[in-house]
């Protein structure tokens, strides 16, 4: 997320609308970081209790599985439809359109480690680089009996989504650090037909569902709705998986059970500053937290900001802004803004 390209709000990216904020570019481009990430997230979620067992078979689902679709997205106020195809290349490697079909065109192509944001309105583009695309798919244990410290998970009956037979699975958060979910798992192969995520009241702030889904072969040629042109592409820097000495950044105080996984190092806006990018996660929220020495002062956010189920908090401390920003309740996102330290200051 290198500086001086047009911003591509979220407000562009399946409709979420920002309000309360002016979204300067490199903000923009953080929610839509967080929207393509809570899309997926939505998408691809682990012998152990029954309830367990069925996000194995999700979490295995969404990997394996090869189908295509339509579904209906919900959330902040409006109804997106949406076309997906999920298959895989001749190496096995995981490919995915996802394509709008209400609006303007819009387009999401993974293909392996690879994502690419399409806004052709803005004729701007994202490339998300290796390993940082699928980083819900990579927290997600083995063993998801880590996920009882922090939430309670249950069978709660079965239902029909898209003319198939689904199992519900209620998954409630422990703490007000977490948003609860309502899965909807087709019985027959474990995919997620309907997600519905609840905030603190208990209301539902975002909904995911098929409205069609038939699953077979599929094979993918990408041909994106739109090519940007050449040097419009924004290429992220490679994901590496965080260690405190080589970050530089400690974080003190964070809500029991995210822990940094992913850390981003880029150039800022002026080719020299650097602005530092942490992914978080508990093993099935996820959430941004981006370090840097702004620019202009004026042009950050300070406080809270909301576009439908996605949430932003920003904070200055000493010479540095924090800008947190996901699919979780401020409190989460307040504390950890307020928790990095340089490494070598206080107590290490």
């Amino acid at each position: 997320m290198t500086a001086g390209v047009e911003a591509i709000p979220p407000s562009r990216l399946f409709g979420l609308r920002a309000r309360q904020v002016t979204v300067t570019r490199e903000r923009g481009l953080r929610w839509l970081f967080a929207c393509c990430i809570g899309l997926y997230g939505a998408l691809s979620w682990a012998a152990q209790p029954l309830p367990l067992s069925w996000l194995e078979r999700m979490r295995e689902a969404a990997s394996n599985l090869e189908y295509r679709g339509v579904l209906v997205h919900q959330h902040g106020g409006r109804l997106e439809t949406l076309s997906i195809e999920h298959g895989h290349d001749g190496q096995g490697r995981e490919r995915e359109r996802l394509t709008s079909l209400s609006g303007e065109k819009r387009e999401i192509l993974r293909d392996g480690d690879s994502l690419l944001c399409i806004l052709p309105a803005n004729r701007r583009a994202q490339a998300v680089g290796d390993r940082q695309p699928t980083p819900l798919r990579s927290f997600l244990s083995a063993d998801p009996r880590g996920l009882l410290h922090y939430y309670r998970i249950r069978l709660d009956g079965e239902d029909r989504i898209a003319g198939r037979s689904a199992q519900r699975l209620l998954i409630e958060p422990l703490d007000p650090y977490r948003y609860g979910l309502h899965l909807y798992l087709d019985k027959e192969y474990g995919l997620p037909l309907k997600t519905e995520m609840y905030n603190e009241q208990g209301k539902m702030i975002s909904r995911l569902m098929f409205t069609e889904i038939v699953f077979e072969s599929v094979s993918l040629e990408y041909s994106p709705v739109a090519e940007p042109p050449p040097g419009k592409v924004r290429r992220q820097a490679t994901a590496e998986p965080y260690a405190r000495a080589s970050a530089g950044w400690r974080f003190e105080e964070i809500p029991k059970g995210f822990e940094p996984r992913l850390h981003i190092r880029r150039s800022g806006k002026n080719g020299s500053d650097t602005v530092e990018h942490f992914v978080f996660s508990d093993g099935l929220a996820t959430l941004s937290l981006y370090i840097e020495a702004p620019d202009h002062p004026g042009q950050r956010l300070i406080g809270l900001s909301r576009a439908g189920a996605v949430n932003a908090y920003g904070h200055d401390f000493g010479d540095y802004h924090a800008t947190a920003v996901g699919e979780v309740p401020m409190a989460t996102l307040e504390r950890v803004a307020r928790s990095p330290r340089p490494v070598g200051e206080g107590n290490d």
